[in-house]
Parts: structure tokens; sequence; C-alpha cells
């Protein structure tokens, strides 16, 4: 069982992002691999792509990732900004 309220703050240097409308990717520096949002975070997904925007590569940023237990915080991520 997932415990959602187990929550991650991880800050990391932005490199760039893709969103294809259903999941969007944040790609970290010297990380190979991207952290995702669903949307089936509806609300935060809306508001992370709109924030992914914003940012400019090299940037440092912070984010939020819940279920932890379970799920990655290198892999997934429900709210971001910049730190």
């Amino acid at each position: 069982m997932v415990n959602w309220n187990e929550e991650a703050t991880t800050e990391a240097v932005f490199s760039h992002y893709e969103n294809d409308g259903r999941t969007l990717k944040i790609y970290i520096e010297g990380q190979d691999y991207p952290v995702k949002c669903t949307s089936g975070h509806s609300g935060d997904y809306e508001v992370a792509v709109e924030y992914a925007k914003l940012l400019q590569p090299g940037e440092k940023v912070k984010y939020w990732s819940r279920g932890v237990g379970a799920y990655s915080p290198k892999e997934w991520f429900y709210k971001i900004q910049r730190a």
C-alpha cells in the first residue's frame, strides 16, 4: 500500500523539459533520465507544466515527490519551483 502522505523534497539543476500532454518530463543535470509528473495529478500537473515553461537551463530547482516509500523521488514529482 502506498502512503501518499510520505513526501521528499529534492534540489537539482534544471536542464530542459518535454511535455506530451499526459506526462511532463523534467531533465536534471547529471541524471540520465527525467523526473516525471503525470496528468493523473490533476491540478498539480497543469501548474507544473506552466512553471516548467518559465525555467531556464542551469537554474536550481526544488521538487516534491509523494509516496516515496513506493515511488522514487528520482523518478516522480508533483510540484516544482525555483530553489
